[in-house]
């Protein structure tokens, strides 16, 4: 058991790194298949309850573009109108240092060593690795 904050969970660089975990059939130990499993099921489960909590919070500040998304660019979200950046800016600061409690063991370098990780995967899986 170990907590983890929405703003690791949920950035994509992390989701891409745990993904090469998730989806490798090289495991042959059922064991680490297991754990991976067990992890993973955890991390899903509180990656689309941040979901449903950020979809709440998005909307109180931020404008959907005419195809439903929010409208965030490369500068930003675009903001409601009458909506304080600052406050805004403060409640998703807020929102991304949410810690969930994750009911799995962390993994072990030696549970995820059929899978091909850079250096930098291993940085950004930091917060479910046990080094």
């Amino acid at each position: 058991m170990f907590k983890l904050n929405y703003g690791v969970l949920r950035t994509e660089q992390f989701q891409q790194a745990l993904l090469k975990i998730i989806k490798s059939a090289d495991y042959k130990n059922m064991g680490k298949l297991k754990k991976v499993a067990a992890l993973a099921k955890q991390l899903d489960s509180a990656l689309s309850e941040s979901q449903k909590q950020w979809i709440a919070l998005a909307e109180k500040y931020i404008q959907k573009s005419e195809n439903g998304n929010f409208a965030i660019t490369g500068a930003g979200p675009t903001w409601i109108d009458g909506v304080d950046p600052l406050v805004a800016k403060a409640a998703i600061d807020e929102f991304l240092t949410h810690e969930v409690i994750i009911e799995a063991e962390k993994l072990t370098l030696a549970d995820i060593d059929c899978v091909a990780l850079s250096p930098s995967d291993v940085v950004l899986l930091d917060a479910v690795l046990k080094l």
